[in-house]
């Protein structure tokens, strides 16, 4: 029942702020403009595609060269 439920809704419940947050992005503006950015965690970066990303940033989460070179084939 909870999944047709789920599937019925995906068809027929078009609300236009759905749009808005499904974007990581736009639903961080949705977040500071209703309770503030305080509750943000700090920004990486935007990219649009993987050739944008800089993997020597230095950040926590950099990939070991070897992944990177595997992503990039």
């Amino acid at each position: 029942m909870f999944n047709e439920k789920m599937q019925w809704l995906k068809i027929n419940d078009r609300k236009p702020i759905y749009t808005q947050l499904v974007d990581k992005y736009e639903a961080r503006k949705f977040v500071a403009e209703k309770i503030g950015e305080k509750y943000l965690i700090p920004l990486l970066g935007i990219w649009n595609n993987i050739d944008e990303i800089d993997f020597e940033m230095g950040s926590r989460l950099k990939l070991p060269i070897e992944k990177q070179k595997e992503m990039l084939k």
